[in-house]
């Protein structure tokens, strides 16, 4: 009683082709055959993803040009505050046209980047709410930074606030 047949694979191996054509019945590709690469299937849009992206970058662009149209008012808003902690004939220094030029370029190129990340991200349907979010958290930091070393570069200012 001899088995003419070959040995089953155990988990992991493979059959030789001669022994996948005898169990399928089906043609066995020559082994030197180039493989075919697998298809990846289109990735499902994110309706979810563009929505908020949308909408952070509708709020992102209006809240850049509220910045830019606000801070021509910058040294009349400092005199207003110096007033109401008690400091008489205050005058902007230097620092708040530095301030204005800082505050409203970062805010135009932390938009224009953003978009510009953002809307290919989209287009090949990839995560991109992230972007806008993180230009306006980098765009917040940099106009709230800017706005207390404004402050705090005024000694008579920053002596006002702290006896407060």
């Amino acid at each position: 009683m001899s088995d003419d047949r070959p040995p089953v694979p155990r988990y992991g191996e493979y059959a030789d082709p001669e022994t996948m054509r005898a169990a399928t019945g089906a043609p066995v590709p020559p082994a030197h055959a180039t493989p075919v690469a697998p298809v990846t299937p289109a990735r499902a849009p994110r309706t979810t993803d563009v929505v908020i992206t949308s909408v952070l970058l509708t709020l992102g662009l209006l809240v850049t040009l509220f910045t830019l149209v606000s801070l021509p008012a910058l040294p009349q808003s400092m005199h207003q505050v110096a007033e109401v902690y008690g400091v008489e004939d205050y005058e902007a220094g230097p620092g708040v046209g530095a301030v204005q030029w800082v505050v409203g370029v970062s805010h135009v190129v932390l938009f224009l980047a953003a978009v510009a990340i953002a809307v290919p991200l989209l287009a090949r349907r990839r995560l991109a709410f992230w972007v806008p979010l993180s230009a306006g958290i980098i765009a917040a930091l940099i106009y709230w930074g800017a706005h207390m070393a404004l402050f705090f570069s005024d000694e008579r200012l920053l002596d006002a606030l702290t006896r407060v």
